[in-house]
């Protein structure tokens, strides 16, 4: 038999030893059977003669080895869960992440747990058709840091990657930044095959080493000059995950790829296409195959120690970079890299929280890790030098979770350090596993290798074996509580059975942010169907730069970004290095000035209300789910126990920067449900600024000058329900509305029989008063600090259910001339006084009285008069004696001792009245002193002409 017969019979024993292991009875004889399937893999390896067929039998090798040491970790591996799917070369086409099995188990009731049997599909998409306006938003989202990323529409032809002489090699000329140290190293961007592998490593000639695609041992992936600590570990983790289809996430990442063997190709024109998800979808991103080289050892980018020819994490990397800005990374988090990268649910698990245990946590990651579907990293806080020596670890990093074990009692996570030079850790140090020692061997002979395969120990390694180098280590749970701040875990999404996405913008540019007001919150309507698991995501948009450091909308950002920073912990996972002004390279690929990170600094989380998808106005209304507060740019909510209800969903945020952002939410879900924008409580809003001076700030409901407080008419044309929200930046004030059915006319005191709705205690920022059913009429809207004399601006809005007309209430007096008049005196034996008033032409008048001081003998009834006074009255009369005429009365002729005095409505006086009698101005008083004092009372007469009438000399006037 040929070598090409036997290669296909082996193919045809493979075929039929994946169907007795989907129908193995029990975990032994699944074992048995993936091993003998690795066995006939490295038997046909040794006679294969393509290098396509040594590439695919060497990647099923892989994939049974990792199936066989899947089912071993595994205490309660059934069939179903079955990672291999009846051919291995044929499955790697699938666009799945992961082939279909069994979900993850979990301690928590917000995991996912699908059952076994439960389809899965191969990828979640969201089931929301996305209206125009949500089109536009993912479109304008497109730009980020000075570069357009499009929507992604369908995989490219082959032909994009072709050789072309017209055309030449594939060059993209997008800037990307380098700090000064970075650029102390850099020597020129040169193509893969001139870069790879890395040229200061082999000073003594490549000779026929070239980039290439696929690892001849172990991948061992590590950063050095770059910032990028937490994007190097995402890729270890995606290496290291214990699933037999682990080689597939590249087939939906990049292109041009081989199905067969598995692995990207090496472009024939140095153009490679990447699909990743950020800005709220699936978007392009293409690059050229050019690297930076360094002439030092120190490297640019991200570099295997085992396989230095392997280009594709380089790739991969340099185009991750180029939607963030550059190889000068600010800091980020694995959430965000593998979201991003893969599309995974991001979660920030941070391990300082008081509910969070560590045998909860073990039984939620340890399974899931097993079946594949999570990809893990941890992450330090800040630490001091001596710490950081003490421990062997590194402040402000993210190490990769590369294996989860149970050693006695103790369980414990394999890290790895993607840091070249880390810090050595004082952790148990890793033995190579027997998979990567068979590969390593077999790689390196063979033949010999093949001869061991039947005695090959699954269990331990071969004796004599030496320890991996420090980059990697276990350490127990419990020190990972102690040591790191938090577990960056990114879960699969086919967990789920259906997702749906949702796109606003939110502008914090116009509409400035009221601490405790939501009423201009992006707010979202959730309808559930019943008790089920729901996960919500929201994700913030990278933010568009230009290359030189200039947002290209408004509003300025903090290059400093820690994108880890929470109200209770921070942390920027990258080391640090210098963001002073740069040099451009000879191929004007470096930025010349250092730029402004994607994401601004702040903190975003989200609420969940129990108010039938209609939009909530304030944090008081009582909550049903609230998230954590993170500086991220992703934050996922999960939801356990939702009833079958329509709920609205309240984005919020602390600190960002005065700027245009937009958002996505996403929602994960084991069943159906309904996304929707949420539905205004009134369709129509109505604004008016304005703001308190140190006059028109006259103090609380009760202040005696509360007359002067901006005061604004309300015309409502018909019934409805109406909201009136007081907003006030000023922290330094506490502000109150109500509505008073004055007629639309200043009031100068609050009478409790005139008020329609009052939004109660002053408080800070905002003042909410509501009425259910408001008929029709003209209304008095008053707003009013506590303490007087306070100076804020504020905005008031009126949200109805019919059209409404507000405007300012002029304060009294404006436009008037003010006549101020003797003081008017009261005594033991006086309680009327008159003054004559002549007109000298028609003139409009409205006259004030309000009470001064009193006068006494004793202190104790001057201190008595200043806070009671006899009830008084103003009135302009004609004629005296029992024929005189009132022509107008304060108070419709009624008594009043209010603080704020009395006054008349206006009042037209002219020359033609005297024809009846003089017109006299009346002060009376209704009985005799309340106080035992003489009272003074201050009087105005404010009209609108001036010289029109002369008051004269007050005169005591009997009735």
């Amino acid at each position: 038999m040929d070598n090409e017969a036997r290669v296909s019979a082996v193919q045809a024993q493979l075929t039929e030893v994946q169907r007795r292991i989907a129908q193995s009875p029990d975990k032994d004889e699944a074992l048995k059977l993936a091993i003998e399937a690795a066995e006939l893999c490295m038997r046909a390896l040794s006679v294969a003669t393509t290098k396509n067929e040594k590439a695919n039998l060497k990647s099923q090798a892989n994939g049974f080895i990792s199936e066989a040491e899947r089912i071993k970790k595994n205490p309660s591996w059934s069939p179903s869960s079955s990672s291999l799917s009846p051919n291995p070369s044929s499955s790697a086409a699938s666009p799945s992440p992961v082939a279909p099995r069994a979900a993850s188990s979990s301690a928590t009731s917000t995991s996912p747990t699908p059952s076994a049997k439960a389809h899965r599909p191969s990828q979640l998409v969201s089931q929301r058709p996305l209206p125009t306006a949500e089109q536009i938003i993912l479109y304008k989202a497109s730009a980020v840091n000075g570069v357009q990323f499009p929507p992604w529409k369908e995989p490219p032809s082959s032909k994009e990657f072709a050789s072309d002489a017209d055309t030449g090699h594939f060059s993209d000329h997008t800037l990307f930044r380098f700090s000064d140290d970075q650029l102390n190293s850099l020597e020129q961007w040169m193509p893969a095959a001139d870069a790879m592998p890395p040229p200061t490593w082999f000073k003594g000639g490549k000779g026929n080493r070239g980039p290439t695609m696929q690892p001849a041992h172990t991948i061992d992936l590590v950063q050095d000059a770059a910032t990028d600590c937490s994007v190097v570990a995402s890729l270890c983790a995606i290496v290291a995950r214990p699933d037999a289809g682990k080689q597939q996430f590249l087939a939906n990442l990049i292109w041009p790829f081989n199905h067969t063997t598995l692995a990207p190709e090496i472009s024939a024109n140095g153009k490679y296409v990447f699909r990743f998800n950020f800005n709220g979808c699936w978007r392009k991103v293409v690059i050229d195959d050019r690297l930076p080289v360094s002439k030092t050892t120190r490297m640019l980018h991200v570099v295997d120690r085992n396989n230095p020819s392997l280009l594709w994490p380089a790739l991969l990397e340099k185009a991750y970079l180029k939607v963030r800005g550059g190889y000068d990374f600010p800091g980020s988090s694995s959430c965000t890299d593998l979201w991003t990268i893969l599309g995974w649910i991001p979660e920030q698990i941070h391990l300082q929280g008081v509910e969070i245990m560590p045998d909860e946590l073990w039984t939620r990651l340890s399974k899931a890790y097993g079946f594949g579907d999570v990809l893990m990293t941890v992450g330090t806080g800040s630490m001091s030098r001596r710490t950081e020596k003490d421990l062997g670890l590194e402040s402000q990093h993210d190490y990769a979770v590369v294996d989860l074990r149970t050693k006695g009692t103790e369980r414990q996570f394999l890290l790895k350090n993607p840091w070249t030079e880390g810090t050595e850790s004082q952790g148990e140090r890793r033995t190579p596993s027997a998979t990567e020692l068979l590969m390593q061997e077999f790689a390196a002979n063979p033949i010999k290798a093949e001869s061991a395969i039947k005695t090959f120990p699954f269990s331990r390694p071969p004796k004599g074996t030496e320890l991996q180098p420090p980059s990697m280590f276990w350490i127990s749970i419990d020190h990972i509580f102690q040591h790191f701040e938090s577990v960056y875990a990114n879960w699969n999404p086919v967990l789920f059975q259906h997702r749906q996405d949702i796109h606003f913008a939110w502008d914090l540019e116009s509409n400035k942010k009221i601490p405790g007001c939501l009423a201009d919150n992006p707010q979202v309507s959730l309808k559930t169907d019943g008790d089920y698991v729901i996960w919500l995501l929201l994700s913030r948009h990278f933010k568009d730069h230009d290359s030189r450091g200039v947002e290209t909308k408004p509003g300025a950002q903090d290059p400093n970004v820690d994108e880890n920073k929470t109200p209770t912990q921070a942390s920027v996972h990258g080391k640090d290095m210098s963001t002073t002004p740069s040099e451009a390279s000879g191929d004007n690929e470096v930025s010349p000035e250092p730029v402004l990170s994607d994401l601004a600094r702040g903190w975003i989380t989200l609420y969940i209300y129990d108010e039938d998808g209609k939009t909530v106005y304030t944090k008081d209304t009582r909550k049903i789910e609230e998230g954590e507060v993170v500086s991220s740019a992703q934050m996922l909510l999960k939801w356990s126990n939702p009833k079958k209800s329509t709920y609205t969903v309240v984005v919020d945020q602390e600190q960002l920067p005065p700027s245009n952002y937009t958002f996505s939410l996403s929602t994960f879900s084991l069943k159906p449900l309904t996304l929707d924008h949420a539905t205004r409580k009134h369709p129509y809003t109505t604004r008016i600024n304005s703001a308190w001076t140190k006059y028109t700030s006259a103090g609380n409901l009760q202040s005696p000058d509360f007359g002067r407080n901006p005061q604004f008419s309300l015309e409502v044309r018909r019934k409805t329900s109406l909201s009136l929200l007081l907003l006030v930046p000023n922290d330094a004030v506490v502000c109150n509305v109500v509505l008073l059915y004055t007629k639309g006319k200043r009031a100068h005191t609050v009478k409790s029989i005139e008020v329609v709705a009052n939004s109660g205690l002053y408080m800070k920022h905002f003042a909410l008063a509501e009425v259910k059913e408001l008929e029709e009429g003209i209304y008095t809207v008053a707003c009013s600090t506590f303490e007087p004399r306070q100076e804020a601006e504020f905005e008031l809005r009126v949200d109805s259910h019919v059209p409404c007309t507000l405007k300012a209430i002029p304060q009294e007096g404006a436009g008037l001339v003010s006549l101020d008049l003797a003081h008017a005196c009261f005594t033991r034996r006086i309680n009327r006084l008159a003054a004559p008033l002549r007109p000298s032409k028609l003139v409009r008048v409205t006259t004030t009285a309000k009470f001064v001081r009193a006068r006494a003998a004793s202190t104790a009834a001057s201190v008595l008069a200043r806070t009671r006074s006899s009830p008084v009255r103003i009135t302009i009369e004609i004629g005296r004696g029992p024929e005189r005429r009132m022509l107008i009365a304060s108070g419709d002729g009624d008594y009043s001792d209010d603080a704020a005095g009395v006054r008349t409505e206006e009042v037209d006086l002219s020359p033609a009245l005297k024809r009846d009698g003089d017109i006299w101005l009346v002060v009376e008083r209704l009985s005799g002193p309340a106080t035992g004092c003489d009272e003074i009372y201050e009087v105005k007469m404010l009209c609108d002409s001036m010289g029109a009438v002369t008051v004269g000399v007050w005169r005591e006037w009997p009735l």
